[in-house]
């Protein structure tokens, strides 16, 4: 039977066609903060008396047996809570434009400034090897180790890549050029060791990675912080995507000689 707490919950609203001993068709509804929104059930019912009232809890005991919907009961309530409802739309309709206009729903305008800055790569032309390429460098391209990394010149072109794109003050506000590049290098490395991906599908899940994480960091900002986020960000994942193209060429390229 009806349950409220802090005016939330089932409520009895409306009473019609009172009986001799006192009972009366009323119908139950889904309240909130005591407006009610939803008809469930028209009832006769007959107060007991019993339950328990407190100033956010309220129980109610009734006889009750339970009648068809009353749908000119469930007329009234609505056309008497009307105004009610419009009052708290409109109180709050100015809430409501101040919260998108604010920036704390991802817009159109903020989807627009993180792909201006992010730029993501289009995929490279693929470097296509024959039949017989594919089969020499299958089990022999260079493994990522020692013996690589001077031969592939990796450090000082995933730095270049990082001076390049970002300024000493967002390294230092950021994060650092070592703690980048290491990021860099791992997505070098995906690229690099899934090389004889053709259709393309590890790096569609990279990029589709990128975008959703950037838009759940989004939701966690305030608005005034994240033209930086956005800037900085984009830099980031532009790069991510070209260090996967960069060692994927040159897995493709650069078949292990020994």
């Amino acid at each position: 039977m009806p349950f409220t707490w802090n005016g939330c919950g089932t409520r009895f609203y409306g009473q019609r066609n009172t009986a001799e001993d006192g009972s009366y068709i009323t119908t139950l509804w889904v309240s909130l903060v005591w407006v009610p929104l939803l008809p469930l059930a028209s009832y006769r019912i007959q107060p007991t008396g019993e339950g328990f009232n407190a100033l956010v809890y309220r129980s109610d005991g009734y006889k009750v047996r339970k009648v068809p919907l009353c749908w000119t009961q469930v007329r009234n309530v609505y056309l008497a809570a009307s105004p009610i409802l419009i009052g708290v739309l409109f109180l709050n309709l100015a809430d409501a434009k101040g919260w998108f206009k604010s920036g704390d729903s991802p817009s159109k305008a903020a989807r627009a400034e993180y792909q201006a800055a992010s730029a993501l790569p289009t995929p490279p032309e693929d470097v296509v090897l024959s039949k017989k390429d594919s089969a020499d460098a299958c089990g022999s391209v260079l493994q990522l180790g020692t013996d690589a990394f001077p031969k592939l010149d990796i450090h000082t072109r995933l730095s270049s890549m990082i001076s390049d794109a970002f300024t000493d003050k967002e390294l230092s506000e950021e994060e650092s050029a070592k703690d980048l590049e290491q990021d860099l290098f791992h997505s070098y490395s995906l690229g690099y060791t899934t090389w004889e991906d053709s259709n393309g599908e590890t790096r569609t899940k990279l990029a589709k990675g990128i975008k959703d994480e950037f838009w759940t960091e989004t939701f966690k900002l305030k608005s005034e912080d994240r033209p930086a986020f956005y800037a900085y960000q984009g830099k980031y994942d532009r790069l991510t995507l070209t260090a996967f193209d960069m060692g994927r060429h040159d897995a493709r390229t650069s078949p292990c000689p020994f």
